[in-house]
């Protein structure tokens, strides 16, 4: 017989669980060391440059299943900068500091991203440059594409054109490949 679980804290805030760039980290524990353990994944995620929005708690007889609402640590910017989106009301960026360790291009204009907290990320260069001119849009012919690297000193992507990118940015848009995948975990969010 399936064990029965009762909620003890809902999300304090469902339409935040939707927001794109969030993701959800589940895990399960003893029921005395909840608080314990989410105040650990709050320091381990802080470090990964990430922040716990909100949780989800239901307890079971023997043990607690936790979800954590988690999304990359934001900055605000001065009225006047430019915004991450063109065309949003978005009013801050993202910062988390990670640098990217590895990248491959692939044939179908993709970049599967590894950064220093050993997560990997795809990103899809076609959506990203869609509406850009000059020397970025030569990125979308496929040799140039291939030549895509990591500068050994500023730790982000660059081609052989020179064009490269802020690894925040590069972050900020692209997804995390367990969840492309399907893999459990983590839940990745589409939708702002």
């Amino acid at each position: 017989m399936p064990e029965k679980f009762e909620t003890i804290k809902h999300a304090e805030k469902p339409e935040w669980w939707k927001w794109e760039g969030t993701w959800v980290s589940k895990f399960g524990c003893h029921p005395d060391i909840v608080d314990a353990q989410i105040e650990s994944n709050r320091k381990l995620y802080a470090e990964q440059g990430y922040e716990i929005l909100d949780s989800n708690i239901e307890k079971g007889s023997m043990f607690a299943r936790v979800k954590l609402l988690l999304r990359p640590k934001r900055v605000q910017i001065e009225k006047g900068e430019p915004k991450l989106r063109e065309g949003t009301d978005l009013e801050c960026i993202y910062q988390n500091n990670l640098e990217i360790t590895s990248v491959l291009a692939t044939v179908n204009f993709k970049l599967i991203l590894e950064f220093d907290n050993r997560e990997y990320r795809l990103l899809d260069m076609k959506r990203f440059l869609k509406r850009d001119r000059g020397v970025l849009k030569e990125i979308l012919d496929i040799d140039l594409f291939r030549t895509a690297r990591v500068d050994g000193i500023a730790r982000t992507v660059v081609f052989e054109n020179g064009v490269d990118f802020d690894h925040d940015v590069l972050f900020a848009e692209s997804v995390n490949i367990d969840h492309v995948l399907g893999n459990e975990g983590e839940v990745k969010h589409e939708k702002f």
